[in-house]
């Protein structure tokens, strides 16, 4: 054995050489004490986590009050109670109560928003479809009109066929637009019926709407006179004997004949 502090060998309890103890050499170990999980609920750590139901009810309630729709309102509320229940439940390890709270409020908002929506929808759409008749009826006279026009000019340049009962004809010689020749336009359908005599002095020009009550309300006719009448799309008879004139007639220019 030799001293721990000169070196020098020593039998005895003491150093000869520099009186040193002889006093072995140890190790001294620390132990590290294993980490204990931090108390919490129930006395265990615990992970936690914002509730997935939570997040869903803010989104669907926000959307239910962007677009006041029950489809998102409805949802909203009923995962934000599922939602609240599960958290109180999971003891802390699911939060996001007040997210859940937020969507449940949102959603129940845009129940009360229904009504007054109903409301507004049941003063303006039939508004609406009133207007959409006005304009559909109006721009009917104007295309029976224009059918008029064109059929003096067709008579004048056709001397040996008068009038046609074709409103392709009209089409092709390039007096009528193609939406208008093909025979529907703006909600009504057009026809030229009653079509006689070598060359074709007599028509009539018919205009239906193409939903009663929807797209127009009245038919509308004319004939070579160039008078446009309008009747009940439910009434009963020759439109041009039994319809009241609208407007004043287009006249065949001075000097024509067919």
């Amino acid at each position: 054995m030799y001293c721990t502090q000169c070196g020098h060998p020593i039998t005895g309890s003491f150093c000869s050489n520099c009186g040193a103890a002889n006093t072995p050499s140890s190790t001294v170990t620390t132990a590290v004490a294993p980490a204990l999980p931090v108390p919490m609920a129930g006395g265990v750590q615990v992970v936690q986590k914002t509730d997935d139901m939570a997040i869903l009810s803010l989104i669907l309630g926000v959307l239910s009050m962007v677009i006041f729709s029950i489809f998102t309102g409805i949802p909203a509320v009923i995962l934000g109670h599922k939602a609240r229940g599960r958290i109180k439940r999971s003891m802390g390890a699911l939060t996001g109560d007040g997210i859940a709270l937020a969507g449940l409020i949102m959603g129940y908002l845009s129940f009360l928003a229904i009504p007054f929506i109903l409301i507004i929808a049941a003063i303006a759409i039939p508004n609406l479809l009133s207007a959409r008749v006005a304009a559909n009826e109006a721009a009917a006279i104007g295309s029976v009109r224009t059918i008029t026009v064109a059929q003096v000019s067709y008579a004048t340049n056709h001397q040996e066929e008068g009038f046609t009962c074709s409103l392709a004809d009209l089409g092709n010689a390039g007096l009528l637009d193609s939406t208008l020749a093909s025979g529907t336009k703006s909600g009504y359908r057009y026809e030229l019926v009653a079509c006689d005599g070598t060359p074709v002095q007599h028509y009539t020009i018919l205009a239906m709407p193409m939903t009663p009550g929807t797209t127009g309300q009245r038919t509308f006719c004319s004939d070579e006179s160039a008078v446009i009448k309008s009747m009940a799309t439910n009434a009963t008879g020759n439109c041009m004997d039994v319809g009241e004139p609208v407007r004043e007639g287009i006249h065949k220019p001075a000097g024509t004949e067919f």
